[in-house]
């Protein structure tokens, strides 16, 4: 839907890697929502430099990325985990409130950041919902 690649394509073996240790975190740290947050907005500490562009660079800043660099926001990719976990199916590992707390958090936390990210995946969702099978029962 984008033209820029702001979340690993799963293609991508790096999408594995990331989405999974991601995952994982979210999961083992359900007792604190606040240290999940914390996680997700410190991601690109834990991954090699290079990996990810700099904090809170505006989506539009990233058309302007040389070829060879990454174009994928940790801000993005945060998100993204979450709503995985959040839309697992037959259903999510934990209650839905639990992602909907570290969501508010990680928005406390960097509200710059977070905000903007978070809004492109609500419209995302609302854009797409006409394609959403709801039969899944």
């Amino acid at each position: 839907d984008q033209e820029v690649e702001s979340v690993p394509p799963p293609s991508n073996i790096a999408a594995s890697l990331i989405r999974d240790s991601l995952a994982d975190t979210i999961n083992v740290l359900h007792f604190n929502r606040n240290a999940t947050a914390r996680f997700l907005m410190d991601l690109d500490c834990y991954f090699a430099d290079g990996t990810f562009v700099k904090r809170a660079t505006p989506f539009d800043e990233l058309r302007n990325q040389p070829d060879h660099r990454s174009t994928w926001k940790p801000e993005d990719v945060a998100v993204d985990a979450v709503f995985s976990q959040l839309f697992q199916l037959p259903k999510s590992e934990h209650k839905v409130v639990y992602y909907h707390a570290v969501l508010t958090e990680a928005c406390k936390l960097a509200p710059a950041a977070i905000a903007p990210s978070l809004g492109r995946a609500i419209r995302f969702l609302y854009r797409n919902t006409p394609r959403t099978d709801l039969e899944l029962s």
